[in-house]
């Protein structure tokens, strides 16, 4: 089930007995090609930016009607002022885009509002696998096999089975389950 999602987070020593099976990746507008960049983004917070920017600053959150939004600011020195500014791909079910929107604080822009139900995004280094076809960024990469850093992961709230991820060094939107390897 993916809420066990964050049983698959790798703490000191031993490797969780929970892992990410990533199985497919889709790409994101251009303008979000600065998710891939490490320095940027190690991690991604819960916290809105100020009232009328009500997401989280980065990252992945999910809407009512079941897309998902991948979150990018554009200026981090900006954050909480009128001229913060955000990129947002809200992406649907099947992994395709339904929007690309470039919000900017003065204009009064609302961000989409995330579904109350919704899951909240983790990150930090998890246990990981992929399938052919999924890659994983050199600067993701973690100082044990399978140990990935995520900059975002978040169990999808209307499909059990279903987690979404962003990781260090790349900008693909991924998508992945949870397997338990033992108890």
């Amino acid at each position: 089930m993916n809420t066990d999602a964050a049983k698959a987070g790798w703490a000191r020593g031993e490797a969780p007995n929970y892992f990410l099976r990533l199985t497919d990746e889709f790409d994101l507008p251009s303008q979000l090609a600065g998710l891939a960049d490490p320095q940027e983004f190690d991690g991604f917070g819960r916290s809105g930016v100020n009232a009328s920017f009500p997401s989280p600053y980065g990252g992945l959150v999910q809407y009512q009607d079941k897309t998902v939004g991948v979150v990018m600011p554009t200026g981090r020195t900006d954050l909480g002022t009128p001229n913060a500014q955000m990129d947002v791909a809200v992406v649907g079910q099947d992994g395709g885009l339904v929007s690309h929107t470039h919000y900017v604080e003065r204009d009064g822009q609302d961000l989409p509002e995330p579904f109350d139900l919704a899951n909240r995004q983790t990150s930090g280094y998890f246990r990981v696998g992929v399938t052919d076809g999924v890659d994983v960024a050199p600067a993701a990469v973690g100082d044990k096999d399978e140990k990935v850093f995520l900059t975002s992961a978040l169990a999808d709230v209307f499909d059990d089975s279903v987690v979404w991820v962003l990781s260090r060094g790349s900008a693909k939107f991924v998508q992945g389950f949870v397997v338990v390897v033992a108890f």
